[in-house]
């Protein structure tokens, strides 16, 4: 079984899983008693909230999976804990030690029974913490006393877009942002890029996207028409860098060609309306 950690490598007295229960993967921290069972449990929450705040993750979820719990409640929905009547917890609301007991309280507040009155009931029961995008390489990292860089800062587009799309629809709490963000130079390979090549394509779209048939969304201070150039088939992928690989388009357009769920029929279609196009992708 393994034991959560200390910043100093020091292991404590509580154990941890990590696995998926009634459809939910997360991070499974064993209960405190009876007698001597994970005596350290509050002291392995308390590192756990702390690295989750460290690692910047913006909210968890918290669902007690007690087995007698879980017979009585089997929609594991039924047993997240809500702070603020919400259940995305963010880890910073409260500093570890009072959240931690805030998370017991309302722990101990879901009965087998719900109508029983009894002030008793373990509040440290079995609980699973769900992190949006946390993989068990994360959890264990987090459990050996690691903070993660996963939702931190990043020049990493393509990272930051797979974060972002994660986490749209969920409800989060405004993030404080970076006041100075971090600069840092970085290199990257490139493509020489023919200058007539893009004007020649810009001067013959005349204003107009070559994808949607739309004019230009606003115009440039010099008052042309502002249209992007892109290629059909990636320079990064082997593609030319010739009129009948480049077709003017809107911003809009250019974000569906890399973005868009239905990008291929949509690069299909428009290389079926473009007659000069329609050789791009041969060699």
């Amino acid at each position: 079984m393994n034991t959560i950690k200390l910043n100093n490598g020091e292991e404590l007295d509580s154990t941890y899983i990590i696995d998926t229960i009634d459809g939910v993967f997360g991070f499974i921290l064993q209960s405190w008693g009876p007698k001597d069972r994970n005596p350290e449990y509050a002291k392995a929450m308390e590192q756990i909230l702390s690295r989750l705040i460290e690692s910047n993750v913006p909210f968890i979820n918290v669902y007690v999976i007690s087995r007698n719990l879980a017979k009585a409640f089997p929609n594991i929905n039924d047993r997240a804990i809500k702070i603020n009547g919400v259940t995305n917890i963010n880890p910073t609301y409260k500093n570890p030690h009072d959240l931690r007991l805030e998370i017991g309280r309302e722990v101990a507040a879901i009965k087998e029974k719900p109508s029983q009155n009894s002030k008793g009931g373990n509040r440290f029961k079995r609980v699973l913490i769900h992190a949006p995008l946390l993989s068990k390489t994360d959890w264990d990292l987090i459990a050996r006393g690691e903070s993660i860089d996963l939702y931190k800062p990043t020049v990493d587009d393509k990272k930051v877009d797979h974060i972002v799309l994660a986490l749209q629809g969920q409800e989060i709490e405004e993030p404080r942002g970076t006041s100075k963000p971090e600069k840092i130079s970085v290199t990257s390979d490139t493509f020489f890029r023919d200058p007539l090549v893009k004007a020649w394509v810009l001067k013959n779209a005349n204003g107009i996207c070559e994808a949607c048939q739309l004019p230009a969304p606003f115009t440039r201070t010099d008052g042309s028409p502002y249209l992007e150039v892109h290629h059909l088939l990636p320079l990064s992928e082997g593609g030319r860098d010739t009129i009948d690989n480049a077709l003017a388009v809107c911003p809009n357009c250019h974000r569906k060609f890399h973005y868009g769920d239905n990008k291929i029929s949509f690069a299909e279609d428009v290389q079926t309306k473009v007659s000069r196009l329609s050789q791009s992708n041969d060699s």
